[in-house]
């Protein structure tokens, strides 16, 4: 997709500007932070039920957006902040959506008497 909508340009410069600090961090991209990712997502998947652990990957661009703006000094705009809230808000809710449906039955129930 890249070659598409940028051309050749990326690649030919991709050889001449690798660096040893450039291969060390894809080589963790790769390799360490996939390799925990997965020990984390299956350790959580043997203990908690895969419908409570499936909505815990939407933290992950939440994670890359906060990651840059604390690592690279990054600014996390009003769009970008509001829809990191939008995002939490619906996990939260989502997470416990069981418990708010008992809440509220519990209630609807006591207001019919």
């Amino acid at each position: 997709m890249t070659y598409w909508v940028k051309g050749a340009a990326p690649f030919q410069s991709l050889l001449t500007d690798m660096t040893v600090p450039v291969l060390t961090s894809v080589l963790f991209q790769a390799y360490v932070a996939t390799v925990f990712g997965y020990w984390v997502w299956n350790r959580m998947i043997e203990k908690y039920p895969a419908s409570q652990v499936a909505p815990l990957s939407v933290i992950v661009p939440i994670s890359g957006i906060l990651t840059s703006w604390y690592v690279l000094d990054e600014p996390i705009g009003g769009e970008k902040l509001f829809a990191l809230i939008i995002t939490v808000l619906g996990i939260a809710l989502f997470m416990n959506a069981s418990r708010i449906g008992r809440h509220i039955a519990a209630n609807s129930l006591r207001f019919r008497r």
